[in-house]
């Protein structure tokens, strides 16, 4: 991941975080027939097939497998990894949070450089292209995880939109959002809430 793939993840990151909280605390009706509501509440959140809330040498494993490349290795005791692959068809980095001390997997979150705007218009993707790839995944989502428990326009910390569904065990984010007053990046992060619920438990007794 380069310079400014980490400063857009990093971005992300802080804006997740709150979006995770709020979400984790919201209960949701889902408009869905009672059988596929249970099977929806039974569902595990994953990622290419791989469940959250695993450990993590597990889920590099199968990432690999997926053919995903992993970055960053000195980043590991961090509680942090990353990979690049193709992901939804773009190559897309992923950046992967997990508590340090059983190492389970919390967070993976996709950025999708190639949809980057540039409202300068000096590179990377138009806008109508941005928005046709964020229809796209609004659509995959919905379509395993139901109706979005929220969908938000101008939601603060530089997020033009969020979207989100929510689990028994997780959720899910799908975000456009604007850094530096110049690039619009869209992303889609998955959480695990009790491997979450872990990472800051760990992060406030280091406080």
């Amino acid at each position: 991941m380069n310079d400014m793939g980490r400063t857009i993840s990093l971005c992300i990151i802080a804006a997740t975080m709150v979006v995770h909280h709020a979400m984790a605390q919201q209960k949701v009706q889902t408009q869905v027939q009672p059988q596929q509501q249970m099977q929806a509440q039974a569902q595990k959140i994953l990622f290419k097939g791989i469940p959250l809330g695993g450990e993590i040498n597990t889920f590099k494993q199968r990432m690999l497998e997926k053919g995903f490349a992993l970055n960053d290795r000195r980043n590991d005791q961090d509680g942090t990894c990353s990979f690049t692959g193709k992901f939804a068809g773009d190559f897309v980095d992923v950046c992967c949070a997990f508590t340090p001390s059983d190492r389970r997997v919390a967070k993976v979150e996709v950025l999708f450089k190639r949809q980057t705007v540039d409202k300068e218009g000096k590179a990377g993707a138009s806008k109508e292209q941005q928005m046709a790839k964020f229809n796209e995944l609004y659509k995959a989502i919905s379509n395993n995880y139901g109706k979005p428990a929220r969908d938000i326009r101008e939601a603060g910390k530089g997020v033009e939109r969020l979207v989100g569904w929510t689990e028994k065990d997780g959720s899910v984010c799908l975000l456009q959002q604007n850094l530096q007053g110049r690039y619009s990046v869209l992303s889609l992060v998955f959480y695990d809430n009790e491997a979450m619920q872990g990472l800051k438990e760990e992060k406030f007794r280091k406080k």
